[in-house]
This record gives C-alpha cells, sequence and structure tokens, in this order.
C-alpha cells in the first residue's frame, strides 16, 4: 500500500521519527496526571538580615518539616550570605553541585539518580567575594525538585522560588509550590504551574515540534491499530 507517494513501511519510519525527535517527554511512563497535581501558590519572601529567614514545607505530617529553604548571614570570619535546602523525614532534593535550579519541564522522578539530603543554592564561598550555586542572585527563579516519603510511597513535587544575594545579604521568595498526590510517578518541573518561569519555557518553534510529535505518535498508533 503507498499513500502520498510514501510506502507503508516509510510513512511509519517517518512518523516515528517526528514522536522520537519532537515528543520524547510523552513516551516517559508513570508522569504525574494534572488532576493529580496539587498546586498551592505562596508568594512570601525571606531575608537573611531583616527575617524571618526560613521556609518549611512540610507533606508527609512528620514534625520537621520535609523541605526547609533558608536565608543565613555570617560576618565571621568575613561576610557570608547563602540560600540554602535542606530536608527531613526521609525527603530528598535533586542536587548537582549544591541544590540542583531546574528548568520547566525538567523531570523529576524519585526512582532515578541525583538526589540528595540538601545543598546550597547560592552563596558566597569564603574569602571569594563574588556569589557562587546553581542559582541566580538577582531575583531571578528557577524549580527545586523534591520527593516526600509518604505512607504509601514518594510523592514527586516541585517549588518555584526566587534568590537573591548582595554579598551583605540573602533572600528568596517562594512563588509556588506542587506535588503529585499520587505515590512513585514522575513529574515535571513546573508541571501545572499557571505562571511558569519565563526565562525556561520552550519556545514556540520547540512546542510546534512537542505538538507534531505528540500527533505523530497518535497517528502512528492508529496506524498500527488498523493494520493489525
Amino acid at each position: 500500500m503507498r499513500l502520498k507517494g510514501l510506502s507503508t513501511s516509510r510513512l511509519d519510519k517517518r512518523l516515528a521519527g517526528y514522536t522520537l525527535l519532537g515528543a520524547a517527554a510523552f513516551t516517559v511512563t508513570g508522569i504525574a496526571h494534572a488532576d493529580d497535581v496539587t498546586y498551592v501558590p505562596v508568594g512570601q519572601s525571606f531575608d537573611a538580615v531583616s527575617g524571618p529567614s526560613s521556609y518549611g514545607l512540610n507533606l508527609s505530617g512528620g514534625a520537621l518539616a520535609d523541605v526547609t529553604i533558608s536565608a543565613t548571614f555570617g560576618s565571621v570570619p568575613s561576610p557570608n550570605a547563602e540560600v540554602a535546602a535542606s530536608v527531613n523525614n526521609g525527603a530528598q532534593i535533586i542536587t548537582s553541585d549544591g541544590a540542583a535550579a531546574l528548568v520547566y519541564r525538567s523531570l523529576i522522578d524519585p526512582s532515578a539518580s541525583g538526589w540528595g539530603t540538601g545543598g546550597k543554592m547560592v552563596e558566597s564561598d569564603y574569602p571569594v567575594p563574588f556569589p557562587v550555586g546553581n542559582w541566580p542572585d538577582d531575583g531571578g527563579a528557577a524549580y527545586l525538585g523534591f520527593y516526600y516519603v509518604g505512607t504509601d510511597g514518594d510523592h514527586a513535587g516541585w517549588m518555584n522560588i526566587s534568590t537573591t544575594w548582595t554579598g551583605s545579604d540573602a533572600a528568596f521568595t517562594v512563588n509556588s509550590y506542587a506535588f503529585d498526590t499520587t505515590p512513585n510517578e514522575a513529574i515535571f518541573a513546573g508541571q501545572d504551574d499557571p505562571n511558569p518561569i519565563p526565562s525556561s519555557v520552550p519556545e514556540p518553534s520547540t512546542l510546534s515540534l512537542l505538538a507534531m510529535g505528540s500527533a505523530g505518535l497518535l497517528e502512528l498508533r492508529r496506524r498500527r491499530r488498523a493494520n493489525a
């Protein structure tokens, strides 16, 4: 059989190619459904010098917060300001030379590697007089990937956090967070975020490619069912 100059096998290969190029995310299994994601707006700011200086996210119901973001400032042996993340109750955050600053649509999978028990986000590393770390120092935002341990398994989630560092102070804003109510699934950073971080939102061309890949996957499945 031929269709518009393409044999069935060639068309299947082309559709499969579109799927692989444009919609790798659609082939990942165990992704949280929209109905399973709980989104919580926060919009609170915290400052090392003027306080309050920490925010705790308690989702498992333990006595301690599962994930805590803290801003600190010390003057000995020299001024040192930082924002850092820490965990309790078995929770983990994605780490990469400190707390990883994830971009929109990064995969947060509790079963994958790369998890840690805490890490610096933005800081001064004495005697270095300028900020280091993965996070913005000018009030820009990124996603923190985490999971907490529930009685039914590990629940993945993300936090949308803005960070600031001035050398003599450190501050952050928790813009929002979300988590998967179904255990042992992956979630995308920014999934169900009505205000995703602009600098990490896919370009229109990327979104078009994703849509093309999704359409290719659906058409490929339809054709294979029809030919079965």
